[in-house]
């Protein structure tokens, strides 16, 4: 009842229909469906990049995308929030229960859907919002961070504005154990470096 079908761009319209006339199969459909609700309820959310991206994909980079998903945290606090993967290390050319390998990412990347810190200092990215506290939430579960904390580190991949856009709309199965085995070590180790450099 809220949705705004009037208020969304006329261009942004006819290159959705001139795109999604193509989609065959119905797991994309769904998704192209979700896409124009978004657009639809709040107009200007899907920027028209995406639009070209998903027309540019196949198979395999839309199950290494949804495995992206699948280790992607909220950040929140009050009204801001974010979705970013936590990924930080390939050993042996995987990553934490998925069958995600460097290919994958770089395709990804490609099709401008992430980006990656492939620098040898590996310092990774970090997220910042603009109040405190900032809590993590993955599946049912959650991570509070000291006031202190004004942003956070995610690893060495984000996603682009609209990488993020279709994270948030499409539903990545939540990995087991992925939040307690490796994100909470990974802050908490981090929050202790911070004390210390305070101190």
């Amino acid at each position: 009842e809220s949705s705004r079908p009037a208020d969304v761009d006329i261009t942004w319209i006819s290159q959705f229909m001139d795109k999604a006339r193509l989609v065959s199969t119905e797991q994309a459909q769904v998704i192209w469906g979700k896409l124009l609700a978004e657009e639809c309820n709040n107009p200007n959310t899907v920027p028209k990049s995406l639009l070209f991206i998903l027309e540019q994909m196949d198979g395999e980079d839309a199950r290494a995308f949804t495995e992206v998903c699948s280790c992607s945290v909220c950040f929140s606090c009050k009204d801001d929030e974010s979705y970013n993967p936590i990924i930080h290390d390939f050993g042996g050319g995987k990553y934490y229960k998925t069958n995600l390998k460097f290919g994958n990412l770089l395709r990804l990347e490609n099709l401008g859907l992430i980006k990656q810190e492939l620098g040898p200092l590996k310092t990774g990215f970090a997220t910042e919002l603009n109040n405190v506290p900032i809590v993590a939430s993955y599946s049912d579960k959650q991570f509070s961070f000291p006031d202190s904390c004004t942003s956070v580190p995610v690893g060495r991949v984000i996603f682009t504005h609209s990488g993020s856009v279709l994270c948030r709309i499409i539903e990545a199965p939540a990995i087991e154990g992925f939040f307690e085995a490796q994100c909470i070590p990974y802050w908490e180790e981090w929050i202790k470096d911070e004390e210390k450099n305070i101190k």
